[in-house]
């Protein structure tokens, strides 16, 4: 589905990174896509609170919080003292090659 997009330039995968990472530009804007696959026949409706539900319990994490406000779904929280921005989406449409 990226493949087919006009805005979508340069798409390809990150062969060497640790985890899944897509490549691209958006409109000339360059975004790295960190993705996962979640083993699922049915993703739940209620996926984010199950993820928040997890990091609850990861004693690495501090100050976890959902962003109620955002456009896109956001967790923020501290990991071992780093601030992240997780943003989270189940998207289940795109194409998206082997690495």
């Amino acid at each position: 589905m990226l493949e087919e997009m006009p805005e979508i330039q340069e798409l390809h995968p990150a062969t060497d990174a640790h985890v899944p990472v897509m490549k691209f530009k958006f409109n000339g804007v360059t975004v790295d896509l960190l993705y996962a696959n979640v083993s699922l026949w049915i993703i739940p409706e209620d996926l984010d609170m199950l993820c928040l539900r997890m990091l609850e319990e990861m004693p690495e994490i501090q100050e976890l919080h959902p962003v109620t406000d955002a456009h896109v779904p956001v967790m923020k929280f501290k990991f071992n003292g780093v601030t992240v921005d997780l943003l989270y989406a189940n998207v289940s449409l795109w194409i998206i090659p082997e690495v």
